[in-house]
């Protein structure tokens, strides 16, 4: 009877390790993809959208800028710069209004979720006057 007692021992204690040493393996080899994180947010960090633009009118009230002649900044740079007409721009939180003026050229960085091109709207992460 000792002998089945041992045994039954032996065999649950292999089997934890066994199980230890499984969870390890498979932590390990867990795909990134398979995280919790949202996939947009992912996205957004691979390549920040960024448009150029003048400032048409500044808003305050409604807390929304309107810029014409919106193009890609990366597309500047290769010629190929495609008009992309007037957009209403939501400031980030805590945007100093007095930092812009219209006519000003501005480098607007994009929350990708909020790029509407239907309604031609989106909000900023970042307005920067552009030099």
């Amino acid at each position: 009877m000792r002998q089945g007692k041992n045994l039954f021992l032996l065999g649950s204690v292999g089997l934890i390790i066994l199980a230890i040493a499984l969870v390890a393996i498979l932590d390990r080899t867990k795909s990134p993809s398979t995280s919790s994180t949202d996939v947009r947010a992912r996205a957004a960090t691979s390549k920040t959208l960024v448009i150029n633009a003048i400032v048409d009118s500044i808003d305050q009230t409604k807390n929304e800028i309107i810029v014409s002649g919106a193009y890609f900044s990366d597309q500047n740079r290769s010629g190929e710069a495609k008009n992309l007409g007037t957009w209403i721009v939501t400031p980030p939180y805590g945007f100093d209004f007095l930092s812009i003026f219209q006519g000003s050229v501005v480098a607007i960085s994009i929350d990708p979720v909020t790029f509407m091109a239907s309604s031609h709207t989106l909000n900023a992460l970042s307005i920067v006057p552009v030099k």
